[in-house]
């Protein structure tokens, strides 16, 4: 539903709305392709989308998901992500100390084929690299 949504809006697909349903006001797109705040060719098959125009109350929340085991091997691994400033202030134990802003890049990567539980992980990643 991204690109349905204009600068400062959320619209969400009907499977988001199901999970959101009742905690918030919102105006499907054929609504608003009726009220001319939409163009029909820029909704397309979308009409059933929501734009969302109030929260009314605190959505449910998944679950979360289970934590993860992480060897020390793993977590030398991990560690190559984190900038440079802080990792001596996370290896200190001063996390209380790290909430500030900070511009930031995300990266995703799906890492096909390696068992984080596998002990020799190490050795499978650097061969893989």
């Amino acid at each position: 539903g991204e690109p349905l949504a204009k600068p400062g809006e959320t619209v969400l697909s009907p499977e988001a709305y199901e999970k959101f349903a009742g905690c918030g006001l919102t105006t499907d797109m054929a609504t608003l392709v009726q009220q001319g705040l939409r163009e029909a060719k820029d909704v397309g098959p979308h009409l059933d989308f929501q734009r969302l125009d109030a929260v009314t109350c605190d959505a449910p929340l998944p679950p979360p998901p289970p934590q993860l085991g992480v060897t020390e091997s793993v977590g030398m691994l991990m560690k190559r992500y984190i900038p440079q400033a802080i990792l001596p202030q996370l290896e200190a134990r001063h996390d209380a100390h790290l909430a500030e802003l900070r511009e930031v890049s995300v990266l995703f990567v799906n890492v096909v084929g390696i068992d984080i539980n596998n002990p020799d992980v190490e050795l499978s990643v650097s061969l893989n690299q």
